[in-house]
């Protein structure tokens, strides 16, 4: 650590010690408990990983943090290195990617991001700590020496050091995926208290707030509600499901199916996805104060399904059947209000449909689904976890890398409609279809 002056490099190093104590019980219990869950498949490499899983904890822990800690090094080693910048780039051999390689580093950065989003305030901190003790601007997460990224390239580090096979490793890295959400805020935390006790910015409570700082909290509250669900709500505010008769039902499904697409495509962290919010909450604010649906609302929506290669007229069709106040024949469904919530959506599926809704909710994390995009293109999402009461998806869309929540009900509908595919990868030899 010869690039920063001696108060930091001394600070580097009280971290790298109090790394092991921070992460190394938790980060050993992980082998061990995927282990216990049997092998990713039935070749005889995914046996062996197991076996190597049920007494690797120790070994992966330190091989976590033992990459951590040479990112503090490495992060005190690149600030003072003149001739850097004229030094000749190494020449490198090209190669083509494999396929397990990129369906890694995909699942990889995707650990990233949301280890990212379950960990913003301090890591905003970190950034700003981290910027005065190596004497630069104040650092992006994913730039930080132990940010989401930093930790993410640990843990593959430390799978490949367990001779892991490739069925293995994505299993490790699903398994960490779920345990990361509680483990990485907390050790991100910790390392903020202890820069902070060392006098870096000693006392930092917050951060300058950003452009768009009320849509950008809107969107942190909405971690289990994502725009799509808010439109939805604000859509059965103005006219209740229940009270619309079949025709219009379908169309509103139609609509929302379509809003679905248009989100997964720009992803959460696009002004997008920051104006549906809004629009969500201009219907909803109509709907409490019994008003006329704003015209500003439904000339974005139809401007949004215009976008995806609908026509004009069909554009303000699919605006208005989300933003309608009609409420249709009330007494054409009656019989759903006495049924009562519980019980209304299996009422309201189909056969087809029910048969798509129980596929979804047996599906397991990792598996691909299509969706038509519009214009003849496609989209792919992978699913990440499911969520009951009610029943619902998490999807982490493959072009876009944004991550959305759909309703089981919903996703169950597109499917038995034509409009979305369960994805099936090629089967090994002699596997069953």
């Amino acid at each position: 650590m010869q690039g920063i002056s001696s108060r930091s490099r001394e600070i580097l190093e009280q971290l790298q010690l109090q790394l092991r104590g921070w992460l190394a019980e938790d980060l050993a219990a992980i082998p061990p408990a995927l282990a216990e869950s049997g092998p990713a498949s039935e070749e005889e490499c995914c046996k062996v990983s197991v076996a190597a899983l049920a007494v690797g904890g120790e070994t992966f822990a330190r091989g976590m943090v033992d990459a951590l800690a040479g990112n503090c090094t490495a992060a005190g080693m690149l600030r003072a290195m003149p001739g850097d910048a004229a030094r000749p780039e190494a020449k490198r051999e090209l190669s083509l990617v494999e396929l397990d390689v990129a369906e890694e580093d995909s699942i990889l950065a995707a650990i990233a991001r949301r280890l990212r989003g379950s960990a913003s305030l301090p890591l905003l901190l970190l950034g700003q700590r981290f910027g005065v003790l190596l004497a630069r601007p104040p650092m992006p997460a994913m730039d930080l020496p132990l940010g989401p990224r930093a930790f993410c390239d640990a843990l593959a580090e430390a799978a490949a050091g367990l001779g892991l096979c490739p069925h293995a490793r994505l299993a490790l890295y699903r398994r960490f995926d779920l345990d990361g959400v509680v483990l990485y805020p907390r050790f991100a935390e910790a390392v903020d208290a202890a820069l902070d006790d060392a006098g870096i910015l000693r006392g930092m409570s917050f951060v300058p707030l950003r452009r768009q700082a009320h849509i950008a909290i809107d969107i942190a509250r909405a971690t289990e509600r994502d725009a799509l669900q808010a439109v939805g709500r604000a859509a059965e505010s103005i006219a209740p499901q229940a009270r619309l008769p079949p025709g219009s039902r379908r169309g509103r499904r139609d609509a929302m199916a379509a809003l679905a697409r248009y989100l997964m495509r720009h992803g959460r962290d696009s002004n997008q996805w920051s104006e549906c919010l809004e629009v969500a909450q201009s219907l909803q604010d109509a709907a409490l104060a019994q008003g006329v649906p704003p015209l500003e609302a439904r000339a974005w929506l139809d401007k949004a399904f215009r976008d995806l290669g609908y026509g004009e007229d069909e554009a303000g069709q699919l605006a208005a059947r989300l933003t309608s106040a009609t409420e249709g024949d009330a007494g054409a469904d009656r019989g759903n209000e006495v049924a009562g919530e519980d019980d209304a959506p299996a009422q309201e599926r189909g056969v087809r449909e029910q048969r798509c809704f129980e596929r979804l909710r047996q599906l397991s994390p990792g598996a691909m689904l299509g969706f038509s995009a519009g214009r003849g293109g496609f989209l792919h999402a992978h699913v990440v976890a499911h969520h009951d009461d009610p029943p619902r998806l998490l999807l982490d869309c493959a072009e876009s890398g944004c991550e959305i929540i759909f309703e089981a009900d919903l996703l169950a509908r597109m499917l038995a409609s034509g409009e979305a595919w369960v994805m099936r990868r090629a089967a090994a030899a002699g596997a069953a279809p």
